[in-house]
């Protein structure tokens, strides 16, 4: 941005500030999504007025981070409406996306749907999301974290495995919702987000003192016997602490427990 802010022969400093409070909002800073916000704001409206979309959606992060999903929702649905009167379809289909992340699946379904037959990319997965959510489809909403995960869409994956959670949870599938918030915290973990509104609604279930204790011992490198020996319980204890700690981390082996 400061590099741009010297020289911009094709207006790209709106658009990459507008990449700019997302990427801080994500991180959970809003004093400096606020700032960069702010700074574009004091320039005044771009002559490019192809990037205004981007900087509505810019605007609906702020707005997230701040903790004001209703505002941010609108936004997200404004800007798909400017995209739609640009004629920038994959840009609305984004933005219509954006929209379900903040809990506006309901109103965006539809649109999604038509443009899932006109758009390549993601778009189908967009609407395949929006539809889940909308039915509460526990079991679709992990495929489509599957599948954003495969298209290498980690955070969008994250998201969709905390809806699953929600939506296992209204069924009472209680272990099948564990399992989702667990993947969903691994991928944010992985991304390195701190938030999003979807993320905030779920969390995977703490650990015991005992699993935090056993899972401890084992991420420095202890075997499950010695585990036993120290601890004074069974060898088949310590696994089934183990196991229990795995599925509520989102991960598969040993070897990943001291990255969590």
């Amino acid at each position: 941005a400061p590099r741009l802010s010297d020289s911009d022969p094709i207006g790209c400093l709106p658009l990459c500030r507008a990449y700019l409070t997302q990427a801080f909002a994500l991180l959970g800073d809003p004093v400096a999504a606020a700032r960069v916000s702010e700074a574009s704001a004091s320039a005044g409206p771009s002559a490019v007025r192809v990037f205004e979309p981007e900087a509505v959606l810019a605007g609906a992060w702020r707005a997230a981070v701040e903790h004001r999903t209703a505002e941010a929702g609108d936004e997200a649905l404004r800007a798909a409406a400017i995209a739609a009167g640009m004629d920038q379809p994959a840009v609305e289909a984004h933005a219509l996306h954006t929209a379900v992340r903040f809990g506006r699946a309901a109103d965006v379904t539809d649109q999604l749907q038509e443009l899932a037959h006109h758009v390549d990319g993601l778009a189908p997965l967009f609407a395949a999301h929006a539809d889940a959510v909308v039915r509460g489809l526990g079991d679709r909403l992990d495929d489509v974290a599957d599948e954003f995960e495969s298209a290498g869409a980690e955070l969008l994956a994250a998201e969709a495995g905390a809806h699953a959670d929600e939506a296992h949870e209204r069924e009472g599938h209680r272990r099948r919702a564990t399992a989702s918030a667990a993947r969903a915290a691994n991928l944010a973990r992985g991304c390195g987000v701190a938030t999003t509104p979807a993320l905030n609604r779920t969390a995977p279930p703490s650990l015991t003192p005992r699993e935090r204790e056993v899972a401890a011992l084992a991420a420095a490198g202890l075997h499950s016997p010695e585990i036993a020996r120290q601890l004074g319980i069974s060898v088949r204890t310590v696994e089934t602490h183990l196991t229990n700690a795995f599925g509520k981390l989102g991960i598969h082996r040993r070897a990943e427990l001291g990255t969590v």
